[in-house]
């Protein structure tokens, strides 16, 4: 009998999402516990998980890192286990003291009640549903993920074979060589399916699920303590995560290609794949470490944002967890976290110039310093590696292309200055193509950036300065994804990665 594949990766899947517990929460929770994080001791249990999940990205994946490449892979799964003993007792202790003084976590956060647990369910059967494949008697068929998701099951296997860091296992010649690709993300998956002794495949498809628990953890508290929703704080939680499933009109593109013209309807939702902007559904499922690099960089932001009310001791610890975050952020991630550096260049100029506001800048370029020293035995790998990258250089200067600007490059006008001028002419025709290219692609999302922008639209309403912040990140990633490309390879990995920074602002000002 032909084994039931589909079965066993489903139940694979759903053990692994537990086995993640010690890298993403326990970590988080004693961390903040400690340090007593923006009075983490005194908040309620609910609003406990949402700090711990994001941090413990923040704090798993560095140390991970540091842990694996100073001793061993077996050691990074000692201090998983020791972390999520020393978790387990604190909550016991905690709870004994609590039962005994008749008090209960009531402080902060009510609970969120069934709604948010039916999303939760709902999220974890659509990823596993999406990812798996699916057996018809001796037939298999394939998620259409698996073109991204194969080499990464290839790397992370292999640093269950050759440790921190690991070796290329798509290149070997004599020897192996080291990967000079951004790989946090493996060691992690493969600390925890080492663990729980779970297939990494199945390891792979649990952390897109808990992709999508962070990105739903962090705006909870943007709502909160960034936004200050208030009473509205459970309404806004709960419309914030659905819009996770909001995409761009690329859907109506298709469908009308489809339709009306008697087109194939593309397995990827994305009409024009050289410029598009990756919907959330998609960059959850696909490049989840992407995402996972988008929360560390947006949590160090909330933690500078909010550490001018902390005292000094306060202050440290906000310091502290901005590096690992940060630093976290560099190795999952290096396209988001250099389009979130170059960002907060601009925001940091904004905050001294026009908000006259000093602080919440300085702790983020302190962080940024501790960053560097965490890091620097992952710069001194990239910079001291055999394998040379001769060719080209990681970004170049150039003119995003959204619609293929063939059609507009016939006309009469662009084909006079084609005459002369062929490559002019073709930026000239990307720039003027910009602006419905990213009306189609956000969709939904480009409108609420035009309410925000246009005062009129807004009425009365005037923005917080917590809203001119996100207004000023999403604003200022534009002209970066606009004119800025990787350069190494053929496809615009940057632009399409980089693209996550504008759409997490959009997310909060839609809800």
């Amino acid at each position: 009998n032909v084994p039931a594949i589909t079965a066993d990766q489903i139940t694979a899947s759903l053990l692994a999402i537990p086995a993640f517990l010690p890298a993403t929460f326990c970590t988080g929770y004693l961390a903040a516990w400690f340090t007593n994080l923006h009075s983490f001791r005194q908040r309620s249990l609910v609003e406990r998980i949402f700090w711990s999940v994001p941090l413990s990205l923040a704090v798993s994946t560095i140390a991970s890192v540091l842990i694996g490449k100073a001793l061993s892979l077996t050691a990074v799964i000692v201090f998983f286990v020791v972390c999520a003993v020393g978790c387990i007792v604190t909550l016991c202790m905690e709870w004994l003291q609590l039962r005994r003084t008749g008090r209960m976590w009531t402080i902060g956060w009510r609970p969120l009640g069934g709604p948010a647990l039916l999303l939760a369910i709902f999220w974890i059967a659509v990823t596993i549903l999406s990812l798996v494949d699916f057996q018809s008697n001796h037939q298999l068929f394939m998620s259409l993920a698996i073109f991204d998701h194969a080499p990464r099951v290839n790397w992370t296997q292999s640093v269950l074979h050759t440790g921190v860091p690991p070796a290329n296992s798509l290149y070997f010649y004599k020897h192996s060589a080291p990967m000079r690709y951004y790989y946090f993300w493996y060691v992690l998956c493969a600390a925890i399916a080492q663990i729980a002794h779970i297939s990494v495949r199945a390891v792979l498809t649990a952390s897109c699920v808990w992709a999508g628990f962070n990105v739903a953890a962090l705006s909870g508290l943007y709502l909160k303590h960034f936004l200050a929703a208030g009473s509205r704080l459970r309404k806004q939680f709960l419309l914030c995560v659905s819009l996770l499933l909001v995409t761009g009109l690329d859907v109506c593109v298709n469908l009308g290609n489809l339709f009306f013209f008697h087109g194939p309807l593309p397995g990827y939702l994305n009409v024009w794949k050289a410029g598009q902007i990756t919907s959330w559904f998609v960059s959850l499922l696909w490049d989840p470490h992407h995402v996972a690099s988008l929360v560390c960089c947006m949590f160090a932001f909330l933690l500078a944002g909010m550490a001018g009310k902390e005292g000094e001791h306060g202050r440290i610890a906000n310091v502290a967890m901005i590096s690992l975050a940060l630093a976290s952020a560099f190795g999952l991630s290096i396209y988001v976290a250099f389009a979130f550096f170059l960002v907060m260049v601009v925001w940091a100029l904004w905050q001294v110039v026009i908000e006259r506001t000093f602080r919440p800048a300085v702790l983020l370029a302190a962080g940024g310093a501790g960053t560097v020293v965490l890091l620097l035995p992952f710069l001194w790998e990239l910079t001291h590696t055999s394998s040379k990258m001769d060719e080209g250089s990681l970004f170049a200067f150039a003119v995003r292309e959204m619609i293929p600007p063939g059609g507009l490059l016939a006309s009469p006008l662009f084909q006079h200055i084609a005459t002369g001028h062929p490559l002019a002419a073709l930026n000239l025709a990307k720039l003027v193509l910009l602006a419905p290219g990213y009306a189609v692609e956000l969709g939904f999302y480009f409108a609420v950036l035009l309410i925000y922008l246009v005062p009129a639209w807004r009425g009365s309403t005037k923005l917080t300065p917590a809203q001119r912040s996100l207004l000023v990140i999403a604003t200022a990633t534009i002209p970066l994804l606009s004119l800025v490309r990787s350069g190494v390879l053929e496809t615009n990995d940057f632009g399409w990665r980089a693209a996550l920074i504008p759409q997490f602002p959009l997310l909060l000002m839609a809800s």
